[in-house]
């Protein structure tokens, strides 16, 4: 699960919707893939 945690998104300049997609993209794959 260090995927979700080490991941930047180039385009997010906002640090609080950074994070918020980042939870997003890890409930995705941990409801898809595990």
């Amino acid at each position: 699960m260090d995927e979700c945690k080490g991941q930047r998104y180039k385009n997010s300049k906002d640090q609080r919707l950074k994070n918020n997609f980042q939870k997003k993209i890890c409930i995705a794959k941990t409801k898809k893939g595990q």
